[in-house]
């Protein structure tokens, strides 16, 4: 769930403009929270997701985000490069952005069905 949350947070900061805040603290009392209208949005897609998901995990991995991307904006295309992408591997190689090409594509038949 993680890399999903993420991936909400870049395309959240992307299209708004502004990072996704959620906190732990309120006036030094343990009480996790959405800090503006990208927290708020951030929690529902989340428990859209998973619906017993707490605040607090979700304040957890977005600190850890931030953490990780401090010197650098979070992209969208980095955590799902080929949503939206258009093409057929047919008729060639796709490029899917971010200097990223599907030569081939060989789909992984189970052996098996249940």
């Amino acid at each position: 769930m993680r890399h999903h949350v993420e991936g909400l947070m870049a395309l959240l900061q992307e299209t708004v403009g502004k990072p996704v805040l959620l906190t732990l603290q309120k006036d030094h009392e343990y009480d996790p929270q959405a800090v503006g209208k990208n927290g708020e949005m951030l929690i529902m897609l989340a428990r859209l997701m998973e619906s017993e998901v707490a605040i607090t995990t979700l304040a957890s991995m977005v600190k850890t985000a931030r953490k990780k991307y401090a010197s650098r904006p979070m992209c969208f295309a980095d955590y799902f490069p080929g949503y939206g992408v258009t093409g057929d591997l047919l008729a060639g190689p796709v490029d899917i952005g971010g200097g990223r090409r599907i030569e081939s594509f060989v789909p992984n038949i189970p052996i098996y069905f249940p």
